[in-house]
């Protein structure tokens, strides 16, 4: 199948491999079944490029098992991007029209729509109040995505507060036609969908220097996604917890005195894997609460463990989304620390519901309650 040929070497890395990635995978440890481990599912990719097998809608299935977490990538010998290799696949299973149906609403909404939540995304975004920031002419750009936008408006102003307290000179983009990044469409196999969502996009943040984010997986689309796909755009990426880091190393903002709760940090996987920032947010957790108040999972930095919210899992298989969430938590309950911290909305929002009576926080949202004035 000439239209997997360039993924060949690692698809057949995988098929002969001794399946180092299998205890890594949180899907396969959540359904304790050899079919949907990483290497299987390289090895099914492999019968479909030999024409052993068919794609139809039980092969697609299992392509749609993956949380694209980079998990087993961290664990193997010659990082072979096990997720990569998904989102084609996906692409394939949307080609012959055999994706999951509970996909097909989703794909539709971002097709009409530029995103996943539909028209009242520019409504969420309009009530935030930054009209007078949007195409504002600056170096640097604020791109808040559409999971902070429709889900978590006090961390959109936590963000611009901490911009502002720094005496950051910034826009705000709000395309009403463009407020997400594009990755809902990739993970779902629409990938001609995603392909002019990244186009559109590009043509509107080439005019900028910088591009800042809360979100991970908007600045891995602008960074690796975009570019796999053949549209690269120039602009550096930087996520909010790196600039804040920076800020408070350099001393252009202060914190007040520190939380007297105990807090355990969550890495986000894109975060710690595809940027490797993990220090950053340690380093704010460090000037928000005494030391002997911070957590740590088992599972951390570039090892992390999935919490379940990645891959689309939540929308085609939400009781695997919560097997893979609550074994994330067990570490937690364990430590019983008061607040769970994190840095990536999709995150936060897969714990919020997984257990609301955790308290799940952004962790620029507890430093911009921290601000020294």
């Amino acid at each position: 199948m000439t239209v997997l040929a360039k993924y060949a070497k690692d698809i057949t890395y995988c098929t002969y491999c001794p399946r180092l990635c299998r205890f890594a995978c949180p899907v396969t440890n959540a359904e304790t079944r050899e079919t949907v481990t990483p290497t299987n599912k390289m090895n099914l990719l492999e019968l479909l490029r030999s024409g052993a097998v068919q794609m139809d809608a039980g092969v697609a299935d299992i392509f749609y098992r993956c949380a694209g977490c980079l998990t087993c990538r961290a664990y193997c010998k010659w990082r072979i991007d096990v997720p990569r290799v998904m989102e084609r696949a996906r692409a394939l299973a949307v080609e012959k029209g055999v994706q999951p149906e509970c996909l097909n609403r989703h794909i539709s909404t971002f097709a009409e729509q530029g995103n996943p939540y539909g028209k009242a995304l520019a409504a969420k975004f309009n009530a935030l109040g930054l009209e007078d920031r949007v195409d504002k002419t600056a170096d640097t750009l604020l791109f808040l995505g559409c999971t902070t936008i429709f889900h978590f408006p006090d961390l959109a102003k936590a963000i611009v507060k901490l911009l502002d307290a720094a005496g950051i000179d910034f826009a705000v983009h709000g395309d009403a036609d463009a407020l997400c990044c594009g990755t809902p469409a990739l993970y779902s196999g629409a990938h001609k969908d995603f392909e002019s969502a990244a186009r559109r996009l590009k043509s509107k943040l080439g005019r900028y220097k910088t591009i800042i984010s809360g979100c991970p997986s908007c600045l891995a689309s602008f960074s690796i996604k975009y570019p796999e796909h053949g549209i690269p755009q120039r602009a550096a990426v930087l996520h909010t917890t790196e600039l804040a880091a920076q800020l408070l190393d350099s001393k252009r903002i202060k914190v007040r005195e520190p939380f007297a709760q105990s807090a355990m940090y969550h890495d986000p996987c894109h975060l710690a894997k595809y940027f490797g920032i993990y220090d950053a947010p340690r380093r704010i957790l460090s000037a928000l609460f005494e030391p002997d108040r911070v957590f740590e999972f088992s599972w951390n930095r570039d090892k992390n463990y999935c919490c379940g919210g990645g891959g689309l899992i939540p929308v085609t298989d939400p009781a695997l989304s919560k097997s893979i969430t609550r074994k994330r938590l067990e570490q937690f309950y364990e430590a019983a620390p008061d607040i769970l911290v994190t840095a990536c909305p999709t995150c936060e929002r897969t714990f919020h519901r997984a257990d609301p009576d955790i308290e799940t926080r952004d962790l620029i949202e507890l430093l911009a309650e921290r601000l020294d004035a």
